[in-house]
């Protein structure tokens, strides 16, 4: 496997022009990326133009970590990691939640878990079938800011199945994750390296060449007969952060293909009540209008409750 990725990872480097760690998700074939639109516009034709249900993943987060207590940290650096992308992700009907955490000191694993992460994933791993496993080690070694396997790579609730990061790009506001989640949701890199081969088979995010990667100019068309600029500010290309923000319909279609076809245990889980709040309480009938429940009196209590995961909360018992 690693001599797969890494060559993946050492073309994008020369490509890009730059030394910064890649994504090291590995490329599936052709064939199979031309596939993906017909199969999104079959499956939308199929539904009718519904709108994309909530989707919701719960994780389970597993930190390898050097007996140094390198790659080790607090659970707080997690639920931020999740918190963003939750951020990322709600507008397209997916939220996370953050169910486990796990600490693992191994130092042949966080040294080397670019190589050894099916065995690590076989020993770690905590119901693939429900949970999406995200795993962090030291992958900069190996020019690797994450991977991921797309949503297709292995049968559901397979083991390896996983988000993999490098321990030191979990920051809230840092894309890396949001990219690797995308993977793992079925979803291609955008790009290529010829205008005449399609990046990611999604009929909405324009072909773009790798060679023209690292950029945030809303202008670069480097496949100029081809419609549209460079997707910049996609979050399935190789640009920053503070660039990224989108992913488009095509692409939130076909993750949610991906999820009803691929992950479908996540459609079992329901995070329920753990994420209601009260977000507003108002009086009415008051026996004596003083605005006050006085012993023996009785008024009307109205409760506005939200979700913090911005889906439909029914049949909520007070």
């Amino acid at each position: 496997m690693k001599k797969i990725i890494f060559l993946i990872s050492i073309i994008s480097l020369t490509y890009g022009q730059t030394n910064r760690p890649v994504c090291g998700t590995p490329s599936i074939p052709q064939d199979q990326i031309e596939e993906i639109g017909s199969a999104v516009e079959q499956w939308s034709n199929y539904r009718d133009g519904e709108r994309n249900e909530m989707k919701m993943v719960f994780v389970a987060w597993h930190i390898v970590h050097a007996t140094s207590g390198a790659g080790n940290y607090g659970d707080d650096v997690a639920y931020d990691a999740i918190a963003w992308l939750n951020e990322t992700f709600a507008p397209h009907n997916f939220a996370f939640e953050l169910d486990t955490i796990t600490r693992t000191e191994n130092d042949d694993w966080f040294q080397n878990w670019y190589d050894d992460v099916f065995q690590g994933a076989a020993a770690l791993s905590i119901d693939p079938f429900h949970n999406m496993n995200v795993y962090t080690a030291d992958l900069y070694s190996d020019g690797v800011a994450g991977f991921s396997f797309l949503a297709n790579s292995f049968p559901a609730g397979d083991y390896r199945h996983s988000v993999n990061m490098d321990y030191r790009d979990l920051a809230y506001g840092n894309d890396v994750l949001t990219h690797e989640a995308g993977h793992h949701l079925g979803l291609p890199h955008t790009f290529s390296g010829s205008c005449g081969i399609d990046g990611d088979g999604v009929g909405d995010t324009p072909r773009h060449l790798d060679s023209q990667l690292w950029s945030c100019n809303e202008n670069l068309d480097s496949c100029p007969n081809d419609e549209g600029n460079d997707p910049v500010h996609n979050y399935m290309t190789y640009t920053s952060s503070t660039c990224q923000y989108e992913f488009t319909v095509g692409q939130e279609d076909y993750m949610h293909f991906c999820v009803e076809n691929y992950h479908y245990g996540y459609l079992e889980n329901n995070f329920g009540s753990p994420n209601l709040y009260v977000d507003a309480l108002s009086f009415e009938d008051d026996t004596d209008e003083d605005g006050i429940l006085n012993p023996g009196e009785q008024m009307r209590l109205y409760v506005d409750v939200g979700n913090a995961y911005d889906y439909n909360a029914d049949s909520i018992t007070l």
